[in-house]
């Protein structure tokens, strides 16, 4: 293997909420534990549970009331998004004393990129990614698992057969061979929803969208019979690195309570959209879109969007936007349940623009570098622009 050629890694850390509950609380290890809402309450959902509760049945994003009655045993604990930031941040930071590109894909997965690492072949990045693993565990307490291959998609499915605690190498050669025999479901992209489709259709494996007769595939695959094949095939069908215009950045709540008073629910969007605002500066982009979902107390769900004038990282910017779309879509006969804020259409920051008011938004920078400082070192939670209401309590989902 040339050092052109591609060589990822995703680096994954092991039910990650419970894992930051284990390393502040150490006699946590080994029990069942889960992470998210509170049963007794009724409310919220499960936001990550420990191997041990998963043996029971207990599942990410399950009703926390469910997940009790499987495992009566479980210790809950809610969710501490100032620690899980810190740990993050300290987890990508060892990483990216041997691995020469990290990218963030979520709060606990990582792409590593050793293409262009000079000499580094599979071998190498192999004993490099376990010594990265063996750091996170000795100085974070946070066990993870990886996935190593010649693409994103084929390391990210290594990874997941890799899990707890382990690390699986595809290598060059082999990617078709080790995904042919795995379900379809495995596939990235084809969830729960979409699922019982191709398996009515007599797609079984992954192996199966690559090598069914070409009229059968494009029959019920249509245009998208070519972009089926080659992931199946295990390539990266986009060039974009991690398809960055697709991604996302955001945050939402599931409230203790139903919400109905005008002053709470703008609390709690305003506190939402500084932590959006928060995550986006921190990866160093800019969003041109932003998405409001509402979830009402039936469980009802609707969105609403905004798009910026100019790709935009500003704190006032998001709370406008999102106070705006609050505005056009909430029927406040209507109690809320669930608020939550997206951005999108990310590109990187000063990526070839200026701000239309360009003066005014280098004052704001300096102000709210000040702002990202604090929250940085002490947490997400540790500072909010004033508001004058209490911000309701929340659980995650």
């Amino acid at each position: 293997m040339s050092p052109s050629s591609p060589l990822w890694v995703l680096l994954d850390l092991d039910a990650f909420y419970v894992s930051v509950e284990r390393a502040k609380d150490p006699s946590l290890c080994g029990k069942p534990v889960i992470v998210g809402g509170d049963p007794e309450r009724g409310r919220g959902i499960v936001a990550s549970a420990s191997y041990e509760a998963r043996a029971r049945g207990v599942r990410t994003a399950m009703p926390a009331v469910s997940a009790a009655r499987l495992c009566p045993d479980a210790i809950f604990r809610r969710p501490d998004f100032a620690a899980c930031s810190d740990y993050s941040r300290r987890a990508a930071a060892i990483l990216e004393s041997e691995a020469p590109r990290v990218i963030p894909a979520s709060i606990d997965e990582f792409y590593l990129d050793f293409s262009k690492r000079a000499g580094f072949d599979f071998e190498k990045t192999s004993g490099a990614v376990a010594r990265l693993r063996a750091r996170l565990a000795g100085e974070l307490f946070l066990p993870s698992s990886a996935g190593i291959a010649t693409s994103r998609l084929v390391a990210k499915i290594a990874c997941g057969k890799a899990k707890p605690d382990r690390q699986i190498l595809v290598p060059a050669g082999d990617e078709a061979a080790f995904l042919a025999p795995l379900p379809v479901g495995e596939m990235p992209g084809i969830g729960p929803r979409t699922e019982p489709t191709f398996l009515a259709a007599g797609y079984l494996t992954i192996g199966d969208l690559a090598t069914r007769p070409e009229a059968e595939r494009r029959d019920f695959l249509g245009d998208h019979t070519e972009y089926w094949k080659r992931r199946a095939l295990g390539e990266d069908v986009s060039d974009e690195i991690l398809d960055e215009r697709e991604r996302s950045i955001g945050a939402e709540e599931t409230f203790e309570r139903d919400l109905s008073e005008g002053e709470e629910v703008s609390a709690a969007l305003a506190s939402l959209s500084e932590t959006a605002c928060f995550r986006l500066r921190r990866s160093g982009l800019v969003a041109a879109t932003l998405s409001l979902k509402i979830r009402y107390e039936d469980f009802e769900t609707i969105t609403a969007s905004h798009t910026f004038r100019e790709p935009t990282d500003g704190y006032d910017d998001i709370r406008q936007a999102a106070a705006a779309a609050l505005e056009r879509r909430w029927k406040k006969s209507r109690r809320l349940r669930l608020l939550g804020v997206r951005l999108t259409g990310l590109a990187p920051k000063n990526a070839g623009w200026l701000p239309l008011d360009f003066d005014n938004r280098e004052r704001e920078e300096r102000a709210f570098a000040a702002v990202d400082r604090i929250k940085e070192k002490f947490g997400e939670g540790s500072l909010r622009f004033a508001r004058g209401t209490k911000k309701p309590e929340r659980a995650p989902g």
